[in-house]
């Protein structure tokens, strides 16, 4: 018949210190390994720092977007960010300038709003719009930091509020995959 024999206290702290250390290293070395994110067939990998943060840039400087300043006026919607084909536009700062008040007013004010057609027909889609007041001969920039998301086929318009009134306005940003801004957003 086998006995039992009590297995001390020591023998079981020295094997819990034992398992400890074994895992420590394979804990530290999680922490720092690469990972894919959201699409695994691109390639595609960010790190993980040893605090277990992900590293992260809005994008590649390759796919930083300045377009030329637009001519805004009361008359209609104008489309200031227009995203190119194939590519979903993220809007991190609009650009105002050169505003030229109504008559008697010193100062105006510019509309903005995401359309689901490049010719800004005045159709707003999603929940962004912005009346941004804007004084005379004062370039103006206003952050839309995390940033705005213009999906393909939209755009962003802008219309200058009162009659006689116009701007030159340009936006910065990136593009990204048009599939990451859902239409409509």
């Amino acid at each position: 018949m086998l006995t039992r024999k009590k297995i001390p206290g020591a023998v079981w702290l020295v094997a819990g210190i034992l398992v400890t250390l074994l895992l420590i290293p394979t804990a530290a070395v999680a922490a720092g390994m690469k990972i894919t994110l959201i699409d695994g067939s691109s390639g595609n990998v960010a790190d993980v720092t040893p605090a277990g943060q992900l590293k992260v840039s809005e994008a590649s400087p390759d796919n930083d977007f300045q377009n030329t300043s637009s001519d805004v006026q009361s008359t209609g919607w104008t489309a200031v960010g227009l995203p190119l084909p194939r590519f979903a536009l993220v809007i991190t700062v609009l650009h105002i300038g050169s505003l030229n008040p109504a008559l008697n007013y010193p100062s105006g004010i510019i509309n903005f709003q995401v359309e689901n057609s490049p010719t800004c027909v005045g159709t707003k889609v999603g929940n962004y719009f912005q009346s941004v007041p804007v004084q005379t001969a004062v370039e103006s920039e206003i952050s839309l930091a995390p940033g705005l998301p213009v999906p393909v086929g939209d755009a962003l318009c802008a219309q200058a509020g009162a009659p006689g009134e116009t701007a030159d306005v340009s936006v910065s940003g990136y593009t990204v995959s048009a599939s990451v801004v859902a239409p409509g957003a």
